[in-house]
This record gives C-alpha cells, structure tokens and sequence, in this order.
C-alpha cells in the first residue's frame, strides 16, 4: 500500500488512514452505523461516535446518497410537486 500511495503522490500512508478515509466515505455514503461497527471491527458504538462527530462538518445533504429530503414530495396549491433542489 505505501508503495502504490508514492506512486500516486500520496506522502502519509497506513492502515490507521485508510480505515479513516473508509469510514468517512462510508458515513458520507449513508451506510448504517451499526453495519459500519460491524464492518471496522469496533466493539461499541462510542468509538464511531467521535469519528461521526469529526466529520460532520464534511456532510453535505446534497451529496449523500440517502438524502431523507429526496423521499419527500411537496405539493403547491396547484397540486404540482416542488422540488426541494435546484
């Protein structure tokens, strides 16, 4: 893995930073919090807790795949759907 990382400019490697890249991209994904404890190996939910709560400055709602606001459809008064995003 370092090698291939070099070789692509990447200077700070390791496991520790892949399962961080991993997890982040997954909770930004929407995987289920329990799946992904499951998936790392962690024994309890507190240890994700603090990964979750760094990364919520990088959620974006536009951007994750199972946008809750996506499920909903708003009517005018005219019975037309409004769409949430432009």
């Amino acid at each position: 893995m370092e090698d291939y990382n070099k070789s692509k400019g990447i200077e700070r490697t390791s496991i520790h930073a892949f399962r961080h890249w991993y997890e982040k991209k997954a909770v930004m994904n929407g995987i289920n919090i329990v799946q992904l404890q499951h998936l790392l190996g962690h024994s309890n939910l507190e240890i994700l807790k603090h990964y979750v709560e760094m990364l919520t400055e990088d959620l974006n709602y536009e951007n994750i795949a199972q946008n809750p606001l996506e499920s909903i459809k708003l009517e005018n008064s005219k019975g037309k759907n409004i769409k949430l995003r432009k």
